[in-house]
C-alpha cells in the first residue's frame, strides 16, 4: 500500500496551489471565492434608482463645497444681490480699490464733519454765493457821470450808437468814440472820436463835433 510522506504531501499541494492559481484569477471564479469567503455583497443604489444620463449635471469633484455645474444654465446670470461666500472669502484678499477720495476742507470743518466756514457776510443777507457781486468802484464822482449822461443823451438824439469811454493803454489818456447813422434807416455810420487826459472833455469834443456836423448834413426824411 502506498504510503504518504512528508514530501510527497508538500509536492502534492505544491502541484495543486500551481494548477489553482490561474483558475482563480478568472473574474466568476474570484467572484464566487469572494461570495464564499465574506457572504453576499450589499448594494447602496437601489433597485429603483438609475444612474444620470449622459449630458445632465455634472457631480464636483471632492469635497469642495462647489455646486454641481449645470448645462442647461443660461449663458448670462442675472444679477444677485450680493456676494455669495465664496466671492466673499475671494475678494477679502484682493487689494484694496483707489475711488475718488473725500473732498478736503479745512481742519476743523474735516474734525467735526461740518463744511468749511467761509468769511463773515460782508453784504448783509444771505451767503456769499447768493450776494451779488459789487460794481466795481467808478473813477469819476458824480457829477462827471451826470455830465457824462446828459453828453450820451444828447449823442443818441442825433443818431448816435455804440458810445465807448476807455483809458488808452499804457497811458493816462481817455478816449472817447461813436458811430453816428448817416440817415434814421440807413445802413451806414461815421465815427467820432476824441483823446484827452479829461475824460469830460473827450465827451464834449466829440459832442461839438457831431452837433457841427449834424447840423450841415440834416439826416433826409
Amino acid at each position: 500500500m502506498f504510503r504518504l510522506t512528508g514530501l510527497t504531501v508538500r509536492a502534492i499541494f505544491l502541484i495543486g496551489f500551481i494548477i489553482a492559481l490561474p483558475v482563480l484569477a478568472l473574474p466568476k471564479v474570484s467572484e464566487l471565492a469572494n461570495r464564499f469567503l465574506y457572504g453576499e455583497e450589499k448594494t447602496i443604489v437601489g433597485d429603483g434608482a438609475t444612474a444620470p444620463a449622459a449630458g445632465g449635471t455634472a457631480t464636483p469633484y471632492g469635497d469642495v463645497g462647489a455646486s454641481p455645474a449645470s448645462f442647461n444654465a443660461p449663458l448670462f446670470a442675472p444679477e444677485s444681490s450680493g456676494p455669495t461666500p465664496e466671492q466673499a472669502a475671494w475678494q477679502s484678499d484682493l487689494p484694496p480699490t483707489f475711488g475718488p477720495g473725500p473732498r478736503l476742507g479745512s481742519r476743523g470743518a474735516a474734525e467735526t464733519n461740518q463744511p468749511p466756514v467761509g468769511p463773515p457776510d460782508v453784504y448783509g443777507d444771505g451767503g456769499l454765493e447768493n450776494s451779488p457781486s459789487p460794481a466795481p468802484p467808478s473813477p469819476f464822482g458824480e457829477e462827471i457821470l451826470a455830465q457824462l449822461a446828459q453828453i450820451r443823451e444828447a449823442l443818441e438824439l442825433m443818431g448816435a450808437q455804440s458810445l465807448v469811454l476807455h483809458v488808452v493803454e499804457g497811458t493816462e489818456n481817455y478816449r472817447f468814440h461813436c458811430e453816428v447813422l448817416l440817415a434814421p434807416q440807413s445802413p451806414y455810420t461815421r465815427q467820432f472820436e476824441a483823446v484827452s487826459p479829461d475824460p469830460l472833455l473827450a465827451a464834449e469834443t466829440v459832442l461839438a463835433e457831431v452837433t457841427r456836423w449834424r447840423q450841415s448834413n440834416p439826416p433826409a426824411r
